[in-house]
């Protein structure tokens, strides 16, 4: 089978802007690249309950639930303090609010036979939404907030964990917009 890719100008026909990518290389990073497009025309991916329960679930963060919890808001509001943290222009209350959704995160027990396992299962939709708090807050505790980059495309804005050795990757994605970028500088230079 052969794949074609249609491009328009920047567009990537074959990737919605509604479509969800998992570029960014930790959960609270993927989840503040729910909110797409941000430097242009911003699309949420999470208009309501059953978006992010789905999202959740689609992310392997929420194991298996039944509950849609009215979490939304809380959700995006959450999304908004992540994304003022990887940009590292904080605020008192964004503090507050990752502390806050931190604090109901599943914990681990350790186990009679020295494993470690988690005591409260990710069941919940607040619970999932904890962890994802707790993700970023370990992001900044091993050191890697520095290696918080947003894709240098000027249409894109998703965030990344930049693991490259020498700490200089650009963007979110070499196939979508490094590839429309390389495309974009070949058509200048003919």
């Amino acid at each position: 089978m052969i794949e074609v890719v249609l491009s328009v100008g920047t567009v990537d026909l074959l990737e919605k802007p509604t479509d969800w990518v998992w570029d960014g290389g930790r959960p609270s990073i993927d989840f503040v690249n729910t909110l797409r497009r941000k430097r242009i025309a911003p699309v949420d991916t999470i208009d309501g309950v059953e978006a992010l329960h789905k999202w959740l679930i689609t992310s392997g963060i929420l194991k298996s639930s039944t509950d849609r919890e009215p979490v939304v808001a809380a959700a995006i509001a959450l999304r908004h303090s992540l994304d003022h943290l990887f940009e590292q222009r904080l605020e008192f209350e964004d503090i507050s609010r990752i502390n806050t959704w931190a604090a109901l995160r599943p914990t681990e027990a350790l186990t009679a036979d020295l494993k470690i396992i988690d005591s409260v299962p990710t069941v919940s939709m607040k619970n999932a939404l904890g962890f994802i708090a707790y993700d970023a807050m370990l992001i900044v505790k091993e050191g890697l907030l520095n290696r918080v980059r947003e894709c240098g495309s000027h249409d894109c804005g998703l965030k990344f964990l930049d693991q490259s050795r020498g700490g200089n990757r650009q963007w979110c994605s070499m196939r979508r917009c490094g590839n429309r970028a390389k495309v974009s500088r070949h058509r200048a230079s003919l």
